[in-house]
């Protein structure tokens, strides 16, 4: 009726609207296909609502998607990859991933690979395994074509057949190639793994003197970079990465632009304001967690061409790192460094570092550290949350958790812009000639230690355990890192012995009357909740009435 009424504003969008009502009912009930194909084809037919084809042409697409979805595949394939576009460039990306997806979990990988070339591209890039690899490589061989270059030496491993034969093929594609970035990575990437170091060295310094490299090329080659030096200080200029977004949207990276009511100005200062970060690479992350010794590490951490953020961070793992192995002769040092670079810090250190023997100076450190949430054994894979030094924030587990090798607990692989593991789905170690092999060995020993002394739940309350009679506030201190941990169930035994020590033993103290209450969890204790429902509340102490107080209190 309004398509027909002249005098309606709405009569030149109405027979659109019309036709879409069909289609969305399409969805969800086939009879109606035949009059929603109908009012398609009649609103393509009139000239005069040409303004308007454009729109119709994907309903009419949404039609096809939902009776022929592999035959629809197809075309848009074959569309994005010609000249010209028959919608625009988004919505055919939108159907093509929207159907691609779809596709791949319904019909398995045969059907998926023969519907374009697009497709079993991608689906190759997707899964780059021995059998990604031996396709894309036959591809290459009969077609030539750079794509299916690209294909293959993303899939491929050092020991594949045919490998010399692809590094010599992309050898010959010249600096400013549209794949050329892609193609010098992996070639690094294997001649690294081949120990090929000094080719790998050519061809990263040439890819990296280019200027119009994004951020996250630069961080992906400087991630194969910093494996061929073997000085220090090259070591440590070649380390600090430039985030390309920094962002608190963790589950909408790939729509950060259009999500939460952003406007592209805030997008584009979200971009900016991460060029001024400096944070640690992913597998620099893993090298010093996993593989330097602490004798390395204190090194670096007391490396004057640092830069301070980067210093400070070093000399706190550094400092915890010492702490836990019991290595005295690096308490002063660096404890001084961090005195003068954290202001916050100085009074304390100070008060501490004028202890006169190891054991008074060890005992200082560790009442300093237990009250210091961001002093950790282990670099982080991602910058942490943005709490104050000493602060808990609303998530209630700021101290550290059990590490996992190759990965943080509580960040996962955030920060972790590639990764090169093997097929088995498991990491290999990245090797770095920085070290010798009996360095990686003994720092393999430390670390297999580190991993022993558990979370800082464990470590702190271990420590209490011995030494409260000479220092009563070190109970307080352990309990409070209990409640602010996200520790394992098998140092709650642990924690209620503490806290009874306390109880009995210190009745009448400031600390005992803090923790009278016990404190509540909801369950599974390392999962605090600060808002939990009554019936499922308990407390984590026995014998201790359950009384609700908020998190901060």
């Amino acid at each position: 009726e309004i398509a027909a009424d002249d005098s309606s504003p709405w009569k030149a969008i109405a027979p659109y609207l019309v036709a879409r009502t069909y289609t969305v009912a399409l969805q969800t009930d086939s009879k109606w296909r035949s009059v929603a194909e109908e009012e398609v084809r009649t609103l393509l037919a009139d000239r005069s609502l040409s303004s308007l084809h454009t729109a119709v042409k994907a309903l009419r697409r949404r039609n096809w998607i939902q009776a022929e979805p592999e035959t629809v595949l197809k075309e848009i394939a074959e569309t994005l990859t010609k000249p010209g576009l028959e919608l625009s460039l988004r919505q055919d990306l939108w159907d093509y991933v929207f159907l691609y997806d779809a596709f791949e979990q319904r019909k398995g990988d045969a059907r998926l690979m023969a519907a374009s070339g697009l497709t079993e591209w991608l689906y190759c890039m997707q899964h780059p395994n021995a059998t990604s690899y031996t396709r894309a490589a036959q591809k290459w061989r009969v077609t030539k074509s750079t794509a299916w270059l690209v294909a293959a030496l993303n899939a491929a491993l050092p020991g594949e057949s045919g490998v010399s034969e692809l590094l010599a093929a992309a050898s010959k594609i010249p600096i400013g190639h549209p794949a050329s970035t892609t193609l010098s990575y992996h070639q690094a990437r294997l001649l690294l793994e081949l120990n090929r170091t000094g080719e790998a060295e050519v061809i990263l310094d040439r890819a990296l003197s280019g200027s119009e490299l994004g951020r996250s090329s630069r961080n992906l080659l400087l991630d194969l970079k910093v494996r061929t030096v073997t000085d220090l200080s090259a070591f440590l200029g070649l380390m600090p990465r430039v985030p390309v977004l920094r962002t608190d949207l963790f589950d909408e990276g790939e729509t950060l632009r259009f999500s939460s009511g952003r406007s592209d100005g805030k997008f584009k200062s979200e971009v900016a304001a991460a060029g001024k970060l400096r944070v640690l690479g992913y597998f620099e992350a893993k090298f010093f967690n996993e593989q330097a010794p602490l004798e390395l590490l204190s090194r670096a951490a007391l490396d004057p061409s640092l830069p301070k953020d980067s210093a400070v961070e070093f000399q706190r793992v550094a400092l915890m790192r010492a702490l836990i192995l019991e290595r005295t002769e690096l308490y002063r040092p660096l404890s001084e460094a961090l005195a003068k670079l954290v202001p916050s810090y100085s009074a304390k250190l100070g008060k501490a570092l004028a202890a006169s023997e190891d054991r008074e100076l060890r005992q200082a450190l560790i009442l300093f550290t237990i009250r210091q949430p961001e002093i950790r054994p282990y670099f982080l894979t991602a910058t942490e949350r943005a709490v104050r030094d000493g602060g808990i924030d609303s998530y209630g587990d700021n101290y550290w958790a059990p590490y996992v090798a190759g990965r943080d607990e509580v960040y996962l692989r955030q920060g972790a812009w590639n990764s090169c593991g093997d097929r088995s789905g498991e990491e290999s170690p990245t090797e770095f000639r920085l070290l010798k092999e009996a360095e990686r060995q003994r720092g393999m020993g430390e670390f297999a230690r580190l991993r022993e002394a558990g979370s800082a739940t464990e470590f702190y309350v271990a420590y209490a355990g011995g030494h409260y009679r000479e220092n009563p506030s070190l109970l307080d201190g352990a309990l409070r890192v209990s409640r602010y941990s996200g520790s394992p169930k098998s140092a709650k035994n642990a924690v209620i012995a503490l806290w009874r020590v306390l109880m009995k033993q210190y009745p009448g103290s400031e600390a005992a009357q803090r923790w009278r209450e016990g404190y509540i969890y909801g369950g599974d204790w390392s999962e605090e909740d600060w808002r939990p429902r009554r019936k499922d509340v308990r407390n984590f102490f026995p014998g201790v009435a359950c009384r609700w107080r908020p998190w901060d209190q």
